[in-house]
């Protein structure tokens, strides 16, 4: 679509660590074809984020009824919510998530300091399956809704922290 942003994100490698430029694509709609709707319109994942999910346009539903209308056809919705986290305001979209995944800062920006016991009654009062928190070297808290579980970091060797054996180091 000629009149969308470019959606790419550039990743800027230096040394060990990496900086990620995303482009701010505003809030241009993202309209879904009858074709997409009907293969959304079944059980199955979609992984998306805020910033997409606010952006959704099929028929007459937008952002958290279409949400709200994939759940009801057995769509289980993940939102990769990394370092934005989401504010009071995000509720509507994220009701009845299978998962929520933020990283520390993503997390404390969503919870703030806030007691296992808190987030725990947050997802109940949402209908949220899952928070996974992503601690780095240090592994992962996942909150199942009713405890918190904590799993270690694998111990891998570190290709290309972006994924792509092609990305240029500086």
């Amino acid at each position: 679509d000629p009149e969308m942003a470019d959606p790419r994100n550039l990743i800027i490698l230096v040394g060990g660590d990496h900086v990620v430029l995303t482009i701010d694509v505003g809030r241009q709609p993202m309209p879904l074809s009858d074709a997409v709707i009907q293969d959304l319109m079944r059980p199955g994942l979609l992984y998306t984020t805020l910033n997409r999910a606010r952006r959704l346009r099929a028929g007459g539903l937008a952002d958290s009824a279409l949400l709200t209308e994939l759940r009801r056809s057995g769509r289980r919705i993940v939102f990769d919510l990394d370092v934005e986290g989401f504010a009071p305001g995000d509720a509507g979209l994220l009701r009845g998530a299978a998962a929520l995944i933020l990283n520390r800062n993503g997390f404390e920006r969503s919870f703030g300091a806030a007691e296992p016991e808190h987030v725990l009654r947050w997802m109940a009062d949402h209908e949220v399956g899952l928070v996974v928190r992503t601690l780095a070297a240090n592994g992962a808290e996942i909150y199942d809704g009713s405890r918190v579980l904590a799993r270690p970091a694998l111990a891998v060797p570190v290709v290309d922290v972006t994924g792509d054996r092609k990305s240029t180091r500086l």
